[in-house]
């Protein structure tokens, strides 16, 4: 249940120690979209006496001083009508390919438009430290919860309760409920960190803007990233904050700005950004695998950039058809779970 954000793997984190301990933002977006939590069919009641601790909004639980914070809006990605055609026209090339709405539900009881939000915490890349904030849409059925948690031990910390256990993949698992409609999923660790953050949430540092555009914007996704740690690229040495807001029609809209020291890097930035237009040979075969697995066109993505630079900031807007979008997720998800089953 806790979360792996470094390596290659698509598999969850702790992770092995030398792995890299980021990917990109396109597989956390699969990871925040493919999460298996749990379910919510009807309205329960949850006794005022559980021990969880008073309920505090779920942008209280996101660090400002934390390394990167990804947020989706779940319920209103699904129902964007381009998502479930690229969902059914994925399904009908590969009948095997899991439909993401009937695995959530079949695994967790819970279908894609009964999650509000869900927002994928970084705390510390090097240290793989993090955590999985959800919001339902309705209260959600604590029992079907704690199912999944076999010989589970009841634990308190910060004067919460929380429940860890050994998952069916044999990975700890924890889970701290913060109200009827909310939860917290990652390991004990996190966990624990995490309900510190209830009664003293940390709201200054680099990504407090985007915590405040997490609460305030109607975007479907919203990611703020500072890019340190051993395992970024040479690229983002002089990057010190990048963000991104998408916005879902008929063509998924990425309003990009990455923040450098100063106006000199960003320019420096920008030259490398119009470089991708006219990659090297081995870029070009980089990009063109990367585009034949994903279904996209990435050397027509790349062209279509149009980086701006204001101040120490480059800017620019990247748009995909929503539809080719979604299925490039559904199959990055389906390889990332081909990649995260145990060896033999």
């Amino acid at each position: 249940m806790s979360l792996e954000l470094n390596g290659s793997s698509g598999k969850q984190f702790p992770a092995r120690a030398g792995r890299r301990p980021w990917r990109s933002l396109a597989v956390l977006v699969v990871l925040a979209l493919c999460v298996v939590v749990v379910g919510c069919r009807k309205k329960v009641v949850v006794p005022k006496d559980e021990g969880d601790g008073t309920e505090v909004p779920d942008v209280a639980l996101l660090p400002a001083n934390a390394q990167g914070i990804i947020s989706v809006r779940l319920a209103d990605l699904w129902a964007k009508p381009e998502v479930k055609a690229a969902v059914e026209e994925a399904r009908k090339k590969d009948p095997t390919l899991d439909d993401p709405a009937a695995l959530m539900e079949r695994e967790t009881g819970l279908k894609p438009d009964e999650v509000e939000r869900v927002h994928v915490v970084v705390l510390d890349g090097d240290s793989k430290m993090g955590w999985m904030v959800v919001r339902t849409v309705k209260p959600y059925d604590r029992d079907k919860v704690l199912a999944r948690f076999k010989d589970r031990a009841e634990k308190r910390h910060a004067d919460r309760r929380y429940y860890v256990s050994k998952m069916e993949d044999g990975k700890e698992g924890a889970i701290h409920f913060n109200g009827p409609q909310m939860m917290v999923v990652s390991d004990e660790p996190g966990i624990k960190r995490c309900m510190e953050l209830a009664d003293k949430p940390v709201k200054e540092g680099t990504l407090a803007p985007t915590i405040k555009t997490i609460g305030d914007s109607k975007s479907v996704v919203v990611a703020g990233i500072v890019p340190k740690g051993k395992g970024m690229p040479q690229q983002f040495a002089d990057v010190q904050f990048l963000r991104v807001m998408a916005d879902v029609g008929k063509e998924t809209v990425f309003d990009l700005r990455a923040t450098t020291t100063d106006e000199a890097t960003a320019k420096k930035l920008e030259k490398q950004l119009a470089g991708l237009k006219k990659p090297d040979i081995p870029t070009r075969m980089q990009m063109g695998l990367v585009g034949a697995l994903l279904g996209l066109d990435i050397a027509k993505i790349v062209a279509d950039m149009q980086p701006e630079v204001k101040g120490n900031e480059v800017a620019m807007k990247v748009k995909i058809d929503t539809q080719s979008l979604a299925r490039a997720l559904i199959m990055a998800g389906k390889q990332a779970k081909k990649q995260a089953q145990p060896q033999r």
